[in-house]
């Protein structure tokens, strides 16, 4: 089977323009995803790069330099692009170097006379720049997004291909005549329009998904203590109450209420109220158990689910995050700022209650501990606990 290199980069040069313009048309609407700007600034450049190495004939030497320096630099904006999606320090200043020291050794008497030397040189850079792309991929393996090892194979595999052109820069080397391209260079070519394809539509998944998994987060998360917001939590707590009674294990429902909270904000401003809430969440959810459920489902009220929990782990559990709290000191001005919490603890043993009558429960519990002096725990059984 014979392929057409002409045609391949022709079709190169069309993937690359249209993803280049297409990004940007993205990047332009939003404003935010800056990554997309710098891919497909790369995009468009190897376009441009391809277009000199077409039309390389009126002056090899020096179209092949500008050539190749255009593609390092479509490259090293691939790699900027990446470090930017991680909100990492953007190398411009390596990339630029690395093109200026190409066009310096573009220059070399050694280098314009030896067309393979050219080639391995291009290709080694290329396939460090790629490598380093895959790399930071890799790296930030933290984030769940689907499109990251997709990534991170393509330009990996892509890196390889540069590579393999180093040690065989001769038998690789590009004619002037393309008609007269041996098969495998061919098939490089034919990898890079793969590349080009299947990075960019990659890339623009990634944007993509990141943008859902925020819009998930805005809709679950509540913003100012980072745990969940009443709508998030009572879901969660509907599907934890009916496997409690499917599993017949108990289940403690605890309600946590800042006590004078509107006098703190109203004396020391919104600001130190904020402060003491996120104060109160970092505490509650380093001392309750990974596998509790704790939101918050009001101004200054939290409420948690404890699976499998009973009375004397309930309360114990509520009692630790009272009593540190309690301790928590912000400082505003010369001022130190205090704050307890009420809790109000109910605990069924698969009974088939019900979550709403569960926190009704846990809410009486918690009235009792706020009218009988604030800063306690109280609890009130369910039926199941009552028998």
């Amino acid at each position: 089977m014979m392929l057409d290199v002409g045609t391949i980069i022709v079709a190169t040069i069309a993937g690359c323009a249209v993803l280049g313009c297409l990004m940007l048309v993205d990047w332009w609407q939003s404003r935010d995803t800056l990554e997309l700007a710098w891919w497909g600034t790369a995009y468009l450049f190897g376009a441009l790069s391809l277009i000199v190495l077409l039309i390389r004939g009126a002056a090899p030497n020096l179209l092949y330099s500008a050539s190749a320096a255009l593609i390092l630099f479509g490259y090293g904006c691939l790699w900027i692009g990446a470090r930017r999606f991680f909100h990492r320090r953007l190398p411009i200043g390596r990339v630029l170097t690395l093109c200026i020291l190409w066009l310096a050794l573009s220059t070399l008497p050694l280098v314009q006379a030896s067309p393979p030397t050219r080639t391995a040189i291009v290709s080694a850079i290329t396939a460090a720049l790629s490598f380093a792309i895959a790399f930071e991929f890799w790296r930030d393996r933290s984030e769940r997004l689907a499109s990251r090892v997709p990534a991170m194979i393509i330009c990996g595999v892509h890196g390889l291909f540069f590579a393999v052109r180093v040690p065989f820069a001769e038998a690789l080397t590009l004619p002037t005549d393309l008609g007269s391209a041996p098969i495998l260079y061919g098939v490089l070519a034919l990898e890079g329009l793969v590349f080009v394809i299947a990075s960019g539509f990659t890339f623009v998944a990634l944007t993509k998904e990141r943008a859902e998994v925020a819009q998930r987060r805005a809709a679950t998360i509540d913003s100012l203590t980072g745990v969940f917001n009443r709508r998030a939590f009572f879901a969660r707590a509907e599907r934890l109450v009916r496997r409690a009674e499917v599993d017949t294990r108990p289940l403690a429902v605890l309600l946590f209420d800042i006590d004078r909270f509107k006098q703190i904000n109203d004396r020391f401003g919104h600001p130190v109220g904020d402060r003491l809430l996120i104060e109160f969440t970092t505490l509650a959810t380093q001392l309750l158990r990974p596998t509790d459920l704790f939101g918050r489902i009001g101004g200054e009220e939290f409420a948690a689910i404890l699976p499998g929990a009973p009375l004397a782990a309930a309360v114990a559990a509520a009692d630790r995050v009272r009593a540190a709290f309690a301790a928590v000191i912000v400082t505003e001005g010369e001022a130190d700022v205090r704050a307890t919490v009420s809790v109000g603890v109910t605990v069924i043993d698969a009974e088939g209650v019900g979550l709403d009558r569960l926190i009704a429960i846990a809410d009486r519990a918690l009235y009792r501990a706020k009218h009988n002096g604030r800063n306690m725990v109280e609890v009130e059984p369910a039926a199941g606990e009552a028998g």
